[in-house]
């Protein structure tokens, strides 16, 4: 899978997918809002709909994350553990993991610090000792 970066045109969004350990990772920078957060939707219902059911979302550039992006991102989320998979969050500022574990409600949700832990703990069933799984 080759890298694609879309920019919004404020120019305060970007999106890369690449392929890192046969897994996708979807590289998110800037400012996420409910305006730009249908790219990221379209991206991940694409993978989810080639039956990639396990993906890294790299929040690692990400400088702010309203809360309807968020739901969007968490319905995501939603669909890739319907297909047996799980979307793994790494890099997520304080603030924007409140804001998901707040929407998330009962629903675990496993965040890591790095993108290189979020890919350990996709490859290897099980693995939590990296996570911080809430």
């Amino acid at each position: 899978m080759e890298a694609h970066t879309i920019t919004s045109m404020s120019q305060r969004f970007e999106i890369a997918v690449e392929e890192t350990r046969g897994l996708p990772v979807v590289r998110v920078a800037g400012r996420l809002e409910q305006e730009s957060v249908s790219a990221v939707e379209r991206v991940l219902r694409g993978l989810l709909q080639q039956g990639r059911f396990q993906i890294v979302l790299d929040c690692s550039r990400l400088t702010y994350l309203n809360s309807a992006a968020g739901r969007g991102l968490l319905l995501c989320q939603q669909e890739a553990r319907d297909g047996g998979g799980d979307l793994k969050w790494a890099g997520l500022r304080d603030d924007a993991l409140t804001m998901l574990l707040l929407l998330q409600g009962k629903g675990s949700l496993w965040s890591f610090q790095t993108c290189e832990e979020a890919l350990i703990a996709s490859t290897k069933k099980g693995e939590k000792n990296v996570a911080i799984v809430y």
